[in-house]
């Protein structure tokens, strides 16, 4: 419920590029619009980093090998799709990039237009994630711990990446949730039984 709330938000900001704002309504949602700014994705990457953690806790280190398979390479091949129908269209338009962008363009790294930043941070994260959980290859509930760690230093490291990049803050700025959502699984119950007193 809280992210459909979301998606029709994101859907709603990025109309904003095509829309012209002059109506007596439209105050109300520039308002919210800029209330919101980027944490509008922090729901998306909070969940995925707590339905990540609780699907590692149930099926164990066979989920987390299934990782590179399973989810990241399901969403590279539906995001090189998409970006496929984008480079056509631009071409079609007589839009032309340069080698290097196109290249990038199926990282999710760059793009034509599109926005990509996203699929780019969760594609990056599943790796991430298959690297810092290898501890946990026997399944003990120990390592669970030892690799929220490692997946949270490896966060911090993209971070820094992104900034050495040059990459617009919205790149990174809410990546974080994203660990946040993984250390909360881990701790949900501490954590609720301490809020519910």
């Amino acid at each position: 419920a809280v992210n459909g709330f979301f998606v029709a938000y994101v859907i709603l900001r990025h109309s904003t590029q095509f829309v012209t704002f002059d109506g007596p309504y439209d105050q109300a949602f520039l308002g919210i619009y800029g209330f919101f700014g980027q944490m509008m994705g922090a729901t998306f990457l909070f969940y995925s980093g707590f339905g990540i953690m609780e699907s590692i806790q149930r099926k164990g280190y066979a989920y987390v090998h299934d990782m590179p398979r399973r989810h990241f390479l399901g969403l590279l091949v539906r995001l090189d799709i998409v970006t496929l129908i984008y480079l056509v269209i631009c071409t079609l338009i007589g839009m032309t990039f340069p080698i290097r962008q196109i290249l990038l363009a199926f990282t999710g790294f760059e793009n034509f237009g599109n926005s990509t930043w996203y699929i780019f941070v969760m594609l990056v994260m599943y790796l991430i994630i298959f690297i810092a959980f290898q501890p946990y290859r026997r399944n003990e509930r120990r390592c669970l711990y030892l690799s929220a760690v490692l997946l949270t230093l490896g966060a911090m490291l993209f971070i820094l990446f992104f900034r050495k990049m040059g990459k617009e803050p919205y790149w990174y700025n809410t990546l974080i949730i994203f660990v946040a959502g993984v250390w909360y699984s881990l701790l949900r119950k501490p954590f609720e039984r301490f809020v519910m007193r």
